[in-house]
């Protein structure tokens, strides 16, 4: 009995390799290719996560100091 061809192409490189999915985007990449996936993915993330928190600190400095505000002060 002959097994068949379980390679697939590879999203990034398009060659025809054992490929793996990524859950988050259902494409196909290599083995090579999906950690470079999963790092820009992860770098992303990370900046992401750092403009949340920089967005509720500045969220809880206003909350803490309402009148001073740029926009307050503006109209003072």
């Amino acid at each position: 009995m002959a097994m068949g061809n379980n390679k697939t192409q590879c999203f990034k490189c398009n060659k025809n390799k054992i490929t793996y999915s990524c859950a988050g985007c259902s494409k196909e990449f290599c083995l090579m290719d999906l950690t470079e996936h999963r790092q820009i993915l992860n770098n992303e993330l990370n900046h992401i996560t750092n403009e949340y928190k920089k967005f509720t600190q500045t969220i809880n400095e206003q909350r803490q100091n309402p009148y001073n505000h740029s926009l307050i002060k503006q109209i003072d």
